[in-house]
């Protein structure tokens, strides 16, 4: 099931990351994300210069390595924005600064307010940018980390967990069957719904799990049951069938987007 945890995605840009010995700095998407930047770029050997020598680190090592890992992906470090004035007289205004008074007995609610207000009055930025020297391709909350039981099932175009990728394509380099592939994923387990293509209306719809479909699918291989008749049950067999065939598309779609990871990897950027 989903992990709710992860459901929303806060914006980091005000929450800063320190090493020690080095200055506080930000980043802009999760540390996950990083992370499976790493996996595949290791996995496919072709990446920037600038990751070092990526066969010689795990992720943690790499990370915090004072060239690789989060220094290539940090933003720069910026002072406060906000400074107190002590003598107003010798302060020197620079382009795009304000000076304001600010009544501290007035109530924090109305001083928001009007602080919002100036803000967009002086067209203060909206949003800041990322200036990493490394940037992912999609904004955080547009990149799937995590999914959803059986989102898979009957919808397209929807964002495909980012580990899932890379596992289809190191299993398909061992020489793993689709089938077996699909399996040792769990790709078969889902809803399978089956509609009437005359009246459009829904003829069956049931769980199925990924035992189910893997035990049919041996079951009827070759040339021992040209039926493909295994279970009792109205319909299940059928059910079988549908959630093979999605799982199959499925292996066949991560493992298409895997190498387009790659070639993006190349280019400097993920997923």
């Amino acid at each position: 099931m989903a992990n709710r945890k992860h459901d929303q995605w806060i914006d980091k840009k005000l929450f800063v990351v320190t090493f020690k010995g080095r200055k506080p700095r930000a980043l802009f998407w999760r540390k996950d994300v990083y992370k499976e930047w790493f996996e595949y770029a290791k996995l496919h050997g072709k990446y920037p210069k600038q990751f070092g020598n990526l066969s010689k680190f795990n992720f943690a090592d790499w990370w915090k390595h004072p060239k690789h890992g989060f220094e290539l992906f940090c933003e720069p470090y910026v002072e406060d924005c906000i400074t107190p004035v002590t003598n107003a007289k010798t302060y020197k205004q620079e382009e795009r600064h304000l000076l304001y008074d600010v009544d501290l007995d007035t109530d924090i609610d109305k001083l928001v307010f009007k602080f919002q207000n100036m803000l967009i009055k002086h067209n203060a930025k909206a949003y800041t940018k990322s200036r990493s020297a490394f940037q992912p391709s999609k904004p955080m909350k547009n990149i799937k980390l995590y999914d959803a039981e059986y989102e898979h099932n009957e919808k397209k175009g929807l964002p495909i967990r980012l580990s899932n990728p890379r596992k289809v394509y190191k299993l398909t380099q061992q020489g793993i069957t689709q089938t077996e592939i699909a399996y040792k994923l769990g790709f078969y387990a889902g809803i399978a719904t089956h509609k009437d293509p005359v009246t459009n209306s829904v003829v069956f719809s049931m769980p199925i799990t990924n035992e189910d479909v893997y035990e049919w699918k041996l079951a009827t291989a070759g040339k021992g049951n040209t039926t493909k008749q295994v279970y009792t049950e109205t319909h299940k067999d059928h059910a079988c069938d549908i959630r093979y065939k999605s799982a199959i598309r499925r292996v066949a779609r991560d493992l298409k987007q895997c190498k387009a990871i790659f070639k993006n990897i190349e280019k400097g950027t993920f997923p």
